[in-house]
């Protein structure tokens, strides 16, 4: 059975991954006007006019998960034993080896977050969730972008990857109890979802999945249209930065 230290452990990790990601997709400033922005094919114009829409909700859904997991680590404290009618592989009892999995998530949503952190910093008034020329705009290639083109997605894929590290191995994941428990209605958590439960995870998956998807099409199109902007200035620091993602990789 994890020990107190390790529930408070856990517990300080997952509330600061909450914030960390909280901050992460919370727009640093308000949205271009109309004739600033710039639309990437019907789906970002139909579906993604707002693009506080889809951050709003992966918000609160992990705000969702996280809170729940973190009162399924205080009633495992405080009942001390294992949740009932789960299946053997994610009982708490005795899967210390477990417990890696929610430090190596949580690490990588907090590491993904302070990157994005630093990407806002770095653009300051320019950094936008939507696509946009803005005013006086100007190519930014210091700082974290003097490394990689795009390091705010750098760090949204690191989030994400830390997100389903998390949730996929964490023995306290009420979100792994929702995809494997049993579906018993006396079953902690998310177990008694049954196949309700699975399917929720599913469409989060397959959510998230789509989220990142369009990503990769927006990075594209940026790049597309800095070259538009800022032409040889813009070829420069292509020469200078090849990599649009993770260095000497992508």
């Amino acid at each position: 059975m994890a020990s107190g230290y390790d529930s408070a452990l856990a517990i300080l990790l997952i509330t600061f991954a909450l914030l960390i990601h909280h901050k992460a997709l919370t727009p640093p400033n308000p949205p271009p006007t109309s004739a600033e922005r710039r639309y990437i094919g019907w789906v970002d114009k139909t579906l993604c006019r707002w693009m506080s829409l889809p951050t709003v909700v992966q918000k609160i859904v992990i705000w969702i998960v996280g809170v729940a997991e973190v009162a399924g680590i205080l009633f495992h404290s405080t009942q001390g034993g294992c949740i009932p009618n789960c299946p053997d592989d994610i009982q708490l009892e005795g899967t210390t080896h477990m417990n890696a999995w929610l430090l190596l998530g949580t690490t990588f949503i907090i590491l993904g977050g302070t990157l994005r952190w630093s990407c806002y910093r770095t653009l300051g008034r320019l950094f936008t969730f939507e696509v946009s020329v803005q005013r006086n705009h100007k190519l930014i290639t210091s700082g974290v972008y003097g490394i990689v083109r795009h390091p705010a997605y750098s760090g949204m894929f690191v989030v994400y990857t830390g997100i389903f590290i998390w949730q996929g191995g964490s023995p306290y994941s009420c979100t792994r109890q929702m995809l494997l428990g049993s579906g018993d209605s006396t079953s902690h958590f998310g177990s008694g979802f049954g196949v309700w439960g699975k399917m929720m995870v599913i469409s989060y998956v397959v959510w998230s999945v789509m989220l990142l998807h369009g990503t990769v099409k927006r990075i594209r199109a940026e790049d597309t249209l800095l070259f538009n902007e800022f032409g040889d200035e813009w070829r420069r620091w292509v020469e200078k930065v090849p990599y649009a993602l993770v260095p000497y990789v992508l």
